[in-house]
């Protein structure tokens, strides 16, 4: 929350009782990747450690993000970007 609206709500609470801070719910943050099964996460992550980009038909040497977001899209039917594929990688060391 900004602090903008923070003090914008810390006043309404403080003229109105209830209808500023009081009605506020923090949303949660969702983590982890949203679009790929446990199955697939695992299969991802057997074949970056396993194969090479080459054994899927990606014109590449290693594997980078490109290579790994051309590998989803082909081969386990999911669409990620550049950034998601880093985050996913790195959660999963």
């Amino acid at each position: 929350m900004s602090k903008s609206s923070f003090y914008c709500l810390s006043k309404q609470e403080k003229h109105e009782a209830g209808s500023g801070l009081s009605g506020y719910k923090k949303r949660s943050k969702q983590r982890g990747p949203r679009n790929i099964t446990y199955e697939k996460l695992k299969q991802l992550l057997d074949d970056i450690e396993t194969k090479q980009p080459s054994d899927f038909k990606i014109n590449r040497s290693l594997w980078d993000r490109e290579a790994v977001v051309e590998h989803c899209e082909n081969d386990l039917e999911v669409s990620y970007l550049k950034h998601q594929i880093s985050k996913i990688l790195s959660d999963n060391g």
